[in-house]
């Protein structure tokens, strides 16, 4: 359906790539990647990264700041280097 021109809104935290684009009435959630280049036309959830045109969601980003492991690695392999 048609989307009703408007501002964009960008929620806290929300990190917006190179030439990322992101269409008038367009809600992009907190704490939320948008990847370079991405063309955001449609409303996106907190807490994402989102790629590609149009974006689509990729995968979520973790909230538990207090973790010693990256989003990257298993818990088995942090368990390994900590040893």
């Amino acid at each position: 359906g048609a989307r009703a021109a408007g501002h964009v809104r960008l929620r806290q935290g929300v990190f917006l790539g190179t030439n990322a684009a992101v269409i008038p009435g367009v809600t992009v959630g907190g704490w939320t990647v948008v990847g370079a280049g991405a063309v955001v036309v449609r409303d996106l959830p907190g807490r994402v990264v989102a790629t590609g045109m149009p974006a689509r969601t990729t995968v979520g980003v973790r909230t538990d700041e207090t973790s010693k492991t990256s989003t990257n690695e298993r818990p088995e392999q942090h368990e390994q280097q900590s040893t």
